[in-house]
């Protein structure tokens, strides 16, 4: 059987037997069904991840993959992960942080959510800026793998997850934190596949079965048997895995870096201070406020001219969700009124109690778009939504 391309060597020859002969077969099928939307980096390991992750069926693989690159256009990622500047709050709060490397090479990422402030970071940014954050940290993962790869020429295709639960109490089950999580966690497992190979619960404090109950049916059960719970005697079995001079000396390695920290530089997070929160005084006069009967819907039309033009939107919608979308219309023509709808952004249930929901397109035809609040699904509740809506020409993104 031939290596598989783009490793060189034993390495290659190891990963090569771990492909049955019907695996090799499936593979070089799947290469031929995704040609059109494959670059020149995108290796035979690279696709085994996808259909690893579908159990090698080539239509579920191929759907994945194929998701992915709408994903990362939709998204803009080659953008959040080179060029974008995030918010300060999610740069000096969001815990967590990279550092060192296990005994078989793979880098050695923390996250902590005892000190997460899960009500702070939801009063200071938006919902699409934390996803945004948690796409960028996803990438960066993926470069720290590719550099240590290419560093030791050895097959490397994951990581080591160590999940600090200290001090951990109610705020991890707090459901606006839940939803958002649900979120980072699905966007994860639907773009970032094989990326996981072991993590690591420590600390673990009773309301963790809790919080794991409502949120494992997002995880796959790949990635599910991959968590290990260790709970407050964990020394021993992080040093079985990491030798001592790659785990701080805060989780009982001896690692610190010149000026002593002894967490290595990972972010803890820590309480957010509220100069930091999107109070309503920022938003006040900005909002319009509709009032959406039960069982029913409220579009807003906007008459877009130029092409290039940008609709932003930023709403909130109290404790209760909404189903938001906007839809294209063609205008200025004689079959005007049979001009077929275009969906620009698909229907989907949305609560924004904290901090506004924020989005928006490039309009790349002049025509008619409409953004939708509907409320069809409830027969017995009314809802009321703030929102903001802005209009910017093309010149003014120009500026």
């Amino acid at each position: 059987m031939a290596a598989l391309n783009g490793v060189n060597g034993d390495d290659a020859v190891l990963r090569s037997r771990e492909l049955t002969i019907e695996h090799d077969e499936l593979l070089r099928q799947f290469r031929v069904n995704v040609a059109d939307i494959l670059l020149p980096e995108h290796d035979d390991h690279y696709l085994l991840k996808w259909l690893k992750a579908r159990k090698y069926n080539l239509k579920q693989a191929e759907k994945m993959l194929r998701d992915h690159i709408i994903f990362r256009e939709k998204w803009k990622v080659d953008y959040l992960a080179n060029e974008w500047n995030p918010p300060e709050v999610l740069r000096l709060y969001m815990a967590g942080g990279h550092f060192g490397f296990d005994k078989d090479g793979r880098p050695v990422f923390y996250q902590g959510l005892g000190t997460f402030d899960t009500y702070g970071i939801l009063h200071s940014a938006s919902r699409q800026d934390i996803l945004r954050y948690t796409i960028r940290i996803c990438e960066d993962i993926q470069r720290a793998i590719r550099e240590q790869r290419n560093k030791h020429d050895k097959f490397i295709e994951n990581i080591t997850l160590i999940v600090d639960m200290d001090n951990v109490g109610a705020q991890i089950i707090w459901r606006p934190f839940l939803n958002i999580y649900s979120e980072m966690l699905k966007m994860f497992e639907a773009n970032y596949p094989e990326t996981l190979h072991s993590c690591f619960v420590i600390n673990a404090p009773a309301i963790f079965t809790t919080a794991y109950n409502l949120v494992k049916h997002f995880l796959s059960d790949d990635t599910r048997g991959k968590i290990n719970v260790v709970g407050r005697c964990y020394r021993h079995v992080l040093l079985s895995k990491i030798a001592s001079d790659q785990l701080p000396v805060h989780y009982g390695g001896s690692a610190m870096t010149e000026d002593g920290n002894d967490k290595c530089g990972i972010c803890f997070g820590g309480k957010i201070p509220t100069s930091y929160y999107l109070n309503n005084e920022q938003t006040q006069g900005k909002f319009s406020d509709i009032h959406i009967s039960r069982g029913s819907a409220i579009q807003l039309a906007y008459d877009i001219h130029l092409q290039g033009t940008i609709l932003r939107w930023e709403f909130l919608t109290g404790k209760n969700d909404v189903e938001f979308s906007v839809q294209y219309k063609e205008t200025g023509t004689e079959e005007e009124t049979s001009s077929p709808i275009v969906t620009m952004v698909t229907k989907k249930r949305i609560c924004s109690n904290f901090v506004p929901e924020a989005g928006g397109i490039t309009c790349d035809q002049p025509g008619q778009y409409i953004i939708e609040f509907s409320n069809n699904y409830s027969w017995f509740r009314s809802k009321k939504v703030s929102y903001f809506v802005d209009v910017i020409q093309p010149e003014e993104t120009d500026r």
